[in-house]
């Protein structure tokens, strides 16, 4: 509608956006709902965590099985020379 006075346009109920997915801030809503994004953030954030523990538990296995294996070796070793020496 127009006013007759200043010649401008009064915004009609038709023409207004639809309010009804907005929040009470009258911020509008996402579109997707909130709790399928909090999920995946979620189940991302467990992944990551998983695959990160597994690297770092598999490292700590490859250090303890190097040490393990030295250790045999220094073992072989000293029992050799105590051999030779004892012939």
């Amino acid at each position: 509608m127009e006013s007759s006075e200043t010649g401008t346009t009064v915004p009609t109920s038709r023409s207004l956006p639809s309010t009804s997915n907005w929040t009470k801030s009258g911020a509008p809503r996402a579109t997707t709902p909130c709790w399928r994004a909090s999920t995946q953030m979620m189940r991302n954030e467990r992944r990551r965590a998983f695959h990160s523990e597994r690297k770092r538990y598999a490292a700590i296995a490859a250090q303890i099985n190097l040490q393990r294996a030295a250790g045999k070796l220094a073992e072989k070793k000293l029992a050799e020379r105590a051999a030779q020496e004892a012939a």
